[in-house]
C-alpha cells in the first residue's frame, strides 16, 4: 500500500520508499496519476486535491438591508462584479456606482447600488 488516508485527511505514506522501477500508480478521490520521480509530488498532488476551494461569503440580500453604506465586498456580490472591479470604478471615478471613503476605506452606498439594479 502506498498510502491511507483516515477520517481526518492524515495520510501513512508508508511503502512509497519501496525501491521499484515502474511506476507508481495512484488513484485518489477520482483523481489517477502515474508517479515515479519522487514522494514529494506525491505528496504535492495529494494536497493539492484536498485543499478546500475558497467559498464566497454570502451576505444578506439587498432588500434586507438596513446600513447606508456597505463594505467593497458586499457591493460586488451584490453587483456581479469582481471587488477589484468596484475598486477600480472608485479609483478612476468611472462606475456606474461612487464610493465615499472612510478612513481609507471604500463605503458603497446602498441607495445607489438598489438604482443600478433597478429596485429602488
Amino acid at each position: 500500500m502506498i498510502y491511507s488516508v483516515d477520517g481526518n485527511n492524515n495520510f501513512d505514506f508508508s511503502g512509497w520508499f519501496q525501491t521499484s522501477k515502474n511506476p507508481i500508480s495512484v488513484q485518489f478521490q477520482g483523481l489517477r496519476t502515474s508517479i515515479s520521480q519522487s514522494p514529494i509530488k506525491l505528496i504535492n498532488l495529494v494536497e493539492k486535491t484536498l485543499k478546500p476551494k475558497k467559498r464566497k461569503p454570502t451576505f444578506p440580500s439587498i432588500e434586507e438591508e438596513t446600513r447606508t453604506h456597505v463594505s467593497t465586498a458586499c457591493a460586488a456580490f451584490w453587483l456581479n462584479r469582481e471587488e477589484q472591479t468596484l475598486r477600480s470604478w472608485a479609483s478612476l471615478q468611472n462606475g456606474k456606482v461612487n464610493p465615499i471613503r472612510v478612513n481609507g476605506r471604500l463605503a458603497w452606498p446602498v441607495a445607489e447600488i438598489k438604482k443600478v439594479l433597478g429596485i429602488a
